[in-house]
């Protein structure tokens, strides 16, 4: 994780060096190491690094006429693959850093090197002599890049505060009341009209032209694997090892967020295997909720005695995070409370020298199968298995009721028409304390019914490619990278491998979306590697309180008493104090039904607390 900046003056007037030092330079939080800026005539580059890759080294990297520049936020896992590219035998490419070999790639291949990169990245390029400045981002956005054009000035950066702080900033209240509703719907839109992100995915170039935006790589999922379990199982095993070894490359020490679950466990016992012998044995770091039934840090203690490596157990801080201050360094939403709930962990895993932190995140997502599997068995004519899914269901602990299973199920194949009738019956589905008149106002409803084009074979690979490509998934993958920037971590996921993601997408149905165990395929595979209480661990544990415990941090009822968000009037204050107090009363009294209202109440509260951070003089925190 380091940070890029870009600056690009398209009708040729020299660049600005001051002010892409200033963006450069507020983003030093992501880059501690180093900070170096190049300009060649109408443009330049910045760079701050976090030096995590042994063959890190300073950037902007340019060519051998000095016309071309190159930044990069990330690692390349293919670096093999780009020496070939460029012609260089594996010896003399083994001590160039990620960055020289994506130029020397470049330089070859133009654009179509992107599609070929393996890895987390997020790019930056400037040709002094075309007057052209290019920009690109992984297929999963796992690391961010925003941009904005100030008349004929285009700026990028890793950071939306860099470039909110280059030049005022008005506030989006469409995305705002997307972010109302629980998360974004939009790819490419921020809290701010000038400021927009690339969406994964994508690649920019900008010109005396103008500036283009176009997808160069997307997933699909056409097709099916054949196969035996074992035969399958195998490959499974040989691609989590790959995705794990790439990702064990590193300048330091490397660490694993280890909860009781099945997908930390799996990434750990994988680590461990591949880094035997290192004279870095990775650790594991689990966060330990004392007292509370949700508490897994005794089936920890049963992975990591079963695996070996040190271990390292920290107490929950969602509650002592600054939820508000956050949002004012950043100018944006505050950290989900669930990731607020590690940030002494992580501090704790840097100051041990283990910055680098390998996640689980990415198995619920691409392994955990999707609903709308309901509708493949409904239209293939499985009966009785639909059948057998809904007995399941009835017998989870969060069940949907008849309704909602029926609903769940008709949902992707009923005509538009219908599902018009329905929402004029059942209403649209927003949260009541926003108000009506606002939500006309920005289309909120149409927002939101806003998906990502996907090409799939199957509903529930259908479903799965909505959810994950969608803006919340955007959204959840850079807050994760925000928090691990502002503790002094890194983020590297071997589950958002995109050979391992492929791979999932193309299993059979009754191994993708077993109707009786979520996951059963990867709890299979690992269940003669790690302890049964971690194969076995419930899915789908609620952390409900972890919201409640940050709502009580900033106040507890006395947070919406006086809301910005209905001053800007966005909320009905009222229905939303109303729903506040339902939700305390119940969870004092011990009472779950608390749990429906605290998802949405928490989106409620992240954006006061982003419209409290951005008022001049900031709003007051209760």
């Amino acid at each position: 994780m380091s940070a890029i900046a870009a600056i690009a003056h398209l009708d040729g007037a020299p660049a600005d060096c001051a002010r892409l030092h200033a963006v450069t330079l507020s983003m030093t939080a992501r880059g501690p190491d180093a900070q170096h800026v190049k300009t060649r005539a109408a443009g330049g580059l910045g760079h701050c690094l976090f030096r995590t890759l042994p063959e890190d080294a300073s950037q902007p990297v340019e060519d051998a006429t000095g016309s071309w520049l190159l930044a990069l936020d990330g690692r390349i896992d293919n670096r093999s693959d780009l020496a070939g590219v460029v012609g260089l035998p594996t010896g003399e490419a083994a001590a160039m850093s990620d960055a020289a070999l994506v130029l020397g790639a470049y330089l070859k291949a133009g654009d179509a090197i992107f599609e070929r990169l393996l890895g987390d990245f997020a790019i930056l390029a400037w040709h002094a002599a075309a007057r052209r400045l290019v920009a690109a981002r992984d297929l999963f956005g796992l690391r961010p890049l925003y941009f904005r054009l100030d008349g004929r000035t285009l700026l990028a950066a890793s950071t939306l505060d860099a470039l909110r702080q280059s030049a005022p900033a008005t506030i989006d209240e469409a995305m705002a009341a997307e972010a109302l509703c629980g998360g974004f719907a939009s790819t490419s839109g921020t809290l701010f009209r000038e400021i927009a992100r690339l969406p994964p995915g994508h690649l920019l170039t900008a010109n005396a032209d103008g500036i283009r935006i176009r997808r160069f790589i997307g997933l699909t999922a056409v097709g099916t694997r054949s196969g035996s379990h074992d035969s399958l199982g195998e490959e499974l095993d040989a691609l989590l090892t790959q995705s794990v070894r790439c990702r064990l490359r590193s300048a330091t020490p490397v660490g694993v967020m280890l909860s009781g679950g099945i997908d930390s466990a799996s990434v750990l016992a994988t680590a461990r295997v591949v880094a035997n012998g290192s004279p870095n044995p990775v650790a594991a770091f689990t966060i330990s909720h004392h007292g509370d039934p949700h508490d897994e840090s005794d089936v920890a203690r049963a992975i990591v005695a079963s695996v070996g490596g040190a271990h390292c157990i920290e107490p929950s801080s969602a509650a002592q995070f600054d939820y508000l201050a956050d949002a004012a360094a950043h100018a944006d939403l505050p950290i989900h409370p669930s990731g607020a709930n590690g940030w002494n962990l992580r501090r704790r895993a840097a100051q041990a020298g283990s910055p680098v932190l390998l996640l689980g995140v990415g198995s619920d997502e691409w392994f955990g199968g999707h609903r709308w599997h309901q509708t493949d068995l409904l239209v293939s004519g499985r009966w009785r298995q639909l059948w057998q899914a809904w007995q399941i269901e009835r017998g989870r602990e969060d069940r949907f009721t008849t309704p909602q299973f029926v609903a769940q199920t008709l949902m992707p194949i009923l005509p538009v028409a219908i599902k018009r009738i329905g929402r004029v019956l059942t209403g649209d589905g927003l949260p009541d304390w926003i108000r009506p008149d606002f939500a006309q106002r920005v289309g909120l409803v149409d927002r939101l019914r806003v998906r990502p084009a996907v090409v799939a074979d199957t509903y529930a690979r259908r479903g799965l490619l909505i959810n994950e490509l969608g803006g919340r998934s955007v959204h959840a993958l850079e807050e994760e990278e925000r928090l691990g920037a502002a503790s002094g971590t890194e983020n590297r996921y071997p589950f958002y491998d995109r050979r391992l993601v492929q791979f999932a997408l193309s299993l059979p149905d009754d191994v993708a979306t077993p109707i009786d165990t979520p996951k059963r395929f990867l709890r299979e595979r690992f269940r003669v590697r790690l302890p049964a209480s971690s194969v076995d661990q419930p899915v789908g544990l609620d952390y409900g309180f972890l919201m409640c415990d940050a709502l009580r941090s900033m106040g507890g009822r006395a947070f919406f008493d006086d809301l910005c968000t209905e001053a800007a009037g966005w909320v009905d204050g009222s229905r939303a104090r109303a729903a506040a107090e339902t939700m305390w009363r119940h969870y004092d009294a011990g009472d779950v039904r608390y749990c429906g209202l605290t998802m949405p109440l928490w989106a409620l509260a992240a954006v006061e607390c982003w419209l409290r951070a951005i008022s001049h003089p900031p709003a007051p925190a209760h």
